[in-house]
C-alpha cells in the first residue's frame, strides 16, 4: 500500500526535512540507481518521486552524496570515482529535483573535484565548503557557489 513500511533509508546516506515531507535517498544494491523516497508527515502516506536516471549515480561508483533543500528544490550533489580509464575519473555531479514539476535535472559538475565536502544553501545559493581532493593529498580551502539564477558555479573567496 501507499503507507510506510519498514524504513530503509541506506546507511551513510541522507535524510532531508522539507515543509512536512521527509525525503530519504539510498541505494538498492551495488548496481541500483539512487532511490529517492518521500514521506508525508501530516497524513503519514508515501509521495511518488520520480527515480534518478543518471547512469554514473550508482552505489558502486558514489562513495558520497549530500542533498539540500532551496526554493522549493532538492540539490544532489554526489562524489563519484568513475575509474581511471574515463576522461574525469573523480568528480563532483550535481542533480537538482524540482519538487513541483516532479523531475531531475543535471547541474554542471562542481568545477573542483572533491570528496568529503559539506554542502549548504545560503543566501539563495548552494555552497559546496572544504572537503579533500582527489587529485593530490590534502585539505582543500575552498568554497565554490552554484547560483541557480545564473546556472552557474563560482568561486568564492577564502
Amino acid at each position: 500500500g501507499d503507507r510506510l513500511g519498514p524504513w530503509e533509508a541506506g546507511a551513510g546516506f541522507p535524510v532531508l526535512l522539507v515543509g512536512h515531507r521527509l525525503y530519504w535517498f539510498s541505494f538498492e544494491d551495488a548496481s541500483s540507481s539512487l532511490v529517492t523516497a518521500c514521506l508525508d508527515l501530516t497524513t503519514m502516506r508515501r509521495v511518488v518521486v520520480p527515480p534518478l536516471r543518471q547512469q554514473s549515480i550508482r552505489r558502486a561508483f558514489c562513495n558520497q552524496l549530500e542533498v539540500v533543500a532551496l526554493s522549493g528544490r532538492i540539490y544532489a550533489l554526489a562524489h563519484v570515482d568513475l575509474g581511471e580509464g574515463s576522461a574525469a575519473p573523480s568528480a563532483v555531479l550535481a542533480l537538482r529535483l524540482d519538487l513541483a514539476g516532479k523531475r531531475w535535472e543535471a547541474l554542471p559538475p562542481l568545477p573542483t573535484p572533491r570528496f568529503g565536502f559539506a554542502a549548504a544553501a545560503f543566501g539563495g545559493r548552494l555552497l559546496v565548503v572544504g572537503g579533500e581532493s582527489p587529485l593530490e593529498p590534502g585539505i582543500l580551502g575552498t568554497t565554490e557557489a552554484f547560483d541557480p539564477r545564473t546556472g552557474a558555479w563560482s568561486a568564492l573567496p577564502p
